[in-house]
């Protein structure tokens, strides 16, 4: 499947009256402007009511009015969204929807976004919302890619639909229609600690495969790792094989005091991450992936980091070098239509390409030996 020809199709309700069809409009345009063939599928508006706020360049399409059920609302997104190469759903019902229709196809890929709390809010719609919530739990975790609107709404994701680390993406909405703050840095020299016991649920691998990835960019990066545990031998030995300048010091309380010019934590997950306080607080620009969950707390995005879009060593990677263009008012980006979309094409590419994340290097019987 080539990427650069994806064809999108947006399965959703209508796309004027709250929030999310808002993000409908904004990612149907972003899309479309980076050359994505972009359709909106709406399930319940009529034609007429829809065509006015269609973005320029998007085609659309509207079930016809009718007695509907949820047997014909599968048959027509079935029928409506079988030309595209990925479908991107909106909101719970769509998600069940284009599960139902298309889950089961080899040929499209299927991208569900959540815009609240599912487990918490589901419940408070009766028995409507208590089936959604049953459906939910039994179709999500078969999308390959779930996007999150926030970092609750991906820890509940995570957390009651058994939804996967590496399908699972945290996905500003695109609030502010404006341009991005952050932007890949000129800089050629990296200097990027790793700070944090050497587990597991820590993945230090992945910021070795992530300097390994910005020197075949033709940075000069280097790395240095605080932290001793039980994958010290493994990931020394893995250092050597992959020819990375990249030393290991042991666990060092004061470790800011260090010449590093960002820190790089790629934990599978965090209840917080208290590492990216201290290097803040002394002026050092921190990078994490959302799937760690916790650390959402722990970092204001554009400010004193970035949030990897995932844990891969090239998403590490991308963010290490946004790194260089933070600024005190870099929230704005964070939450602009640019970021957004963004992310979202980033998202679409891996799901389309079906890049994994690289897996812990060390078996949970090493870890109790230790």
């Amino acid at each position: 499947m080539r990427s650069a020809a994806a064809r999108i199709a947006i399965l959703t309700t209508q796309l004027h009256g709250g929030g999310a069809e808002m993000v409908t409009r904004r990612w149907a345009r972003e899309l479309t402007i980076r050359g994505y063939g972009a359709t909106i599928c709406l399930l319940s508006s009529s034609h007429d009511d829809a065509s006015a706020w269609v973005p320029p360049g998007v085609a659309i399409r509207c079930q016809e009015p009718g007695e509907r059920s949820v047997t014909k609302d599968v048959l027509w997104a079935r029928a409506a969204c079988a030309d595209a190469d990925v479908v991107l759903c909106l909101l719970t019902y769509p998600n069940l929807i284009g599960l139902a229709a298309l889950g089961h196809s080899r040929r499209h890929r299927i991208v569900i976004s959540e815009r609240n709390v599912p487990s918490v809010l589901l419940p408070t719609e009766g028995m409507s919302g208590r089936t959604k919530l049953y459906a939910a739990r039994l179709l999500y975790r078969h999308a390959d890619g779930v996007i999150a609107i926030s970092h609750p709404v991906a820890a509940d994701l995570a957390a009651t639909f058994r939804i996967r680390e590496d399908r699972l993406w945290v996905v500003p909405n695109p609030v502010l229609d404006c341009a991005s703050d952050t932007g890949p840095t000129t800089t050629s020299s990296v200097r990027a600690a790793f700070v944090g016991r050497l587990m597991p649920e820590k993945a230090p691998e992945r910021f070795v495969l992530m300097l390994k990835a910005l020197r075949h960019r033709g940075l000069d990066a280097s790395g240095v790792v605080f932290g001793e545990g039980p994958l010290r031998p493994r990931l020394a030995a893995m250092i050597e094989q992959e020819g990375i300048d990249c030393v290991m010091r042991g666990w060092v309380e004061d470790w800011w005091t260090e010449d590093v010019t960002c820190v790089v934590l790629p934990s599978i997950v965090e209840g917080f991450g208290n590492v990216l306080i201290e290097a803040a607080a002394h002026g050092i620009p921190v990078v994490t992936p959302s799937q760690a969950l916790g650390v959402g707390d722990a970092i204001l995005p554009g400010v004193t980091g970035v949030f990897a879009l995932s844990g891969r060593p090239q998403h590490l990677a991308d963010a290490v070098e946004m790194t260089a263009s933070l600024s005190d008012l870099g929230w704005r980006g964070w939450y602009s239509s640019a970021n957004s979309a963004s992310r979202l094409a980033g998202v679409i590419e891996t799901v389309i390409h079906d890049d994994g994340m690289p897996s812990p290097i060390a078996s949970r019987a090493e870890v109790a030996r230790w």
